[in-house]
């Protein structure tokens, strides 16, 4: 018995050093890291994804793709990441809330789970805005809550998806506000812009960094940024607090891997990501590409995803009963 207690033992300790030895191997530079956005391309959350490809590839000195998977609403996108090998080489940046809406909303049949993976990091977050074409009559916020005041209904609104950021930003405008705006999910990329600028829409509510480029032509203006301050390129939008209504809605954006993916593995690219961050020259392409680069470390952003979790549990909830 003694024999075969000794014997399971040193199979035990042969285990975790063919464990360590693999984690010490991490990157192997012959190989190609993915990197899965549940979002389509052009969106902010890809915007800054493949900017953190870019940069994590000159890190860790392998390859870095990125594949976007928006199917169903990105939930192919997760699912794929909880089901890949916890090795590292297959990672995620997700959204939250969005990719909590996978499993906080009955009704999306999907079994994508928070506690299927672990948190690497946060990289960035992006501020929803909300925005009307360049010649609205809507001048403010305020100009848009009276006339959905005087009348209810009205007011055509649209983002993506149903219970997408978008779609909480303006749930959480109608409660503040006292109003019912009008609104449409459409889910396919571009799609609110266009009918903003076709004159098909009244208002749009979208990530800043998606909207900026639009903005910053002249071809649609915004009337607020749902943070609690001010961006510094385009200085002159108020946000949605300055102006009475109390509205924050903010994209945090998590790198995460499949559950089980080594600590050491995670603490690797935890460190890259914090490297790029704190770098000039990856300062300044996010200042360029309108990215808000965030860094918390691990248990931080993890923390982060629980909270938000948390708060929007209720509002989901909520919804799903009126609606």
């Amino acid at each position: 018995m003694r024999f075969f207690s000794i014997a399971l033992t040193a199979t035990a300790l042969l285990a975790a050093a063919h464990a360590h030895a693999q984690d010490a191997s991490f990157p192997d530079k012959s190989k190609t890291m993915t990197m899965i956005i549940p979002n389509s391309a052009g969106g902010g959350t890809d915007i800054a994804g493949r900017m953190l490809a870019e940069g994590l590839k000159q890190k860790l000195g392998l390859a870095v793709i990125v594949e976007n998977l928006s199917g169903a609403g990105g939930i192919e996108g997760a699912t794929r990441l909880q089901s890949a090998a916890p090795d590292g080489y297959t990672i995620a940046l997700v959204p939250v809330p969005q990719v909590s809406m996978y499993y906080l909303d009955p009704e999306r049949g999907g079994d994508f789970k928070r506690e299927n993976t672990v948190v690497i990091a946060q990289h960035d977050y992006g501020a929803l805005a909300i925005a009307v074409a360049k010649d609205s009559k809507f001048q403010k916020l305020q100009d848009v809550v009276d006339a959905a005041k005087a009348s209810p209904g009205t007011i055509t609104s649209a983002s993506s998806t149903v219970l997408s950021t978008g779609h909480l930003s303006l749930l959480r405008l109608n409660k503040v506000a006292g109003i019912e705006l009008n609104w449409t999910a459409m889910e396919q990329a571009g799609t609110a812009l266009a009918s903003l600028l076709g004159g098909h829409l009244d208002i749009i509510t979208d990530t800043y960094s998606e909207l900026y480029p639009h903005a910053k032509s002249g071809d649609i203006r915004l009337l607020a940024v749902f943070d609690t301050e001010r961006q510094p390129s385009l200085p002159d939008v108020p946000t949605a607090q300055e102006q009475g209504f109390d509205v924050v809605m903010t994209t945090t954006r998590l790198v995460i891997a499949p559950k089980d993916t080594p600590e050491p593995v995670v603490k690797t690219i935890e460190t890259a990501i914090q490297e790029l961050i704190n770098d000039p020259d990856y300062q300044a392409q996010a200042k360029e590409r309108s990215v808000n680069i965030r860094f918390r470390a691990s248990a931080d952003a993890a923390k982060v995803w629980e909270d938000i979790d948390t708060n929007f549990g209720p509002i989901v909830k909520e919804f799903r009963e009126n609606n």
